[in-house]
């Protein structure tokens, strides 16, 4: 190969070289202004072959934290397991009255024979000492559950099962009773 033909393919490699670093800087170029519209010009700078190139840059990026979702575990709570009605001491107190005054005859006595009839072991009934507007089951503590039950037996409202409060009227209070009856004017409705 003579000096004249390595000097040839030597300045067509570097116009090759040439005019793939133009390319690429033309196609950066391109790239980067088909953005967001995010993008700033930067600063011009030669590359000492007299060619001025500009250099474009994004200034404005966005950094999105990772996001973690908490895991989530449902809690269910069962319902409290009910006693065998047999194991639940009821007892059934008359404390309604007629608007006349008189005691509603037989009230007690046929709500406990209604809840014997379910298995409940009753008591024997009594009179309330005083007249009550409205019928309230009351239970021990940990009766609760026993209480709504029999208040559903007896068709009773929910609204109206309430705790022992500790203070009942009367000599007897519970009477030994894990849930108390005591029945007002609304039967009689």
């Amino acid at each position: 190969m003579s000096e004249q033909q390595v000097v040839r393919t030597a300045g067509i490699a570097a116009l090759r070289g040439a005019l793939l670093v133009g390319a690429a800087v033309l196609i950066g170029v391109l790239l980067l202004s088909k953005g967001d519209g995010f993008m700033a010009s930067g600063s011009e700078s030669d590359d000492g072959a007299g060619t001025t190139t500009e250099a474009t840059v994004a200034t404005n990026t966005t950094l999105v934290p990772e996001v973690t979702t908490p895991q989530v575990t449902e809690t269910t709570t069962a319902a409290p397991e009910l006693r065998p009605v047999e194991d639940v001491a009821t007892r059934v107190e008359n404390g309604a009255f007629t608007e006349s005054g008189n005691r509603v005859a037989g009230a007690a006595g046929s709500a406990s024979d209604r809840l014997r009839a379910e298995g409940y072991q009753v008591n024997p009934p009594g009179n309330w000492p005083e007249a009550q507007p409205q019928t309230v089951v009351y239970f021990k503590n940990g009766f609760q559950p026993e209480a709504r039950a029999l208040a559903d037996v007896l068709s009773i409202p929910q609204a109206q099962v309430e705790a022992n409060p500790g203070n009942l009227p009367g000599d007897r209070g519970m009477g030994g009773a894990d849930v108390l009856v005591v029945l007002g004017a609304d039967i009689a409705e």
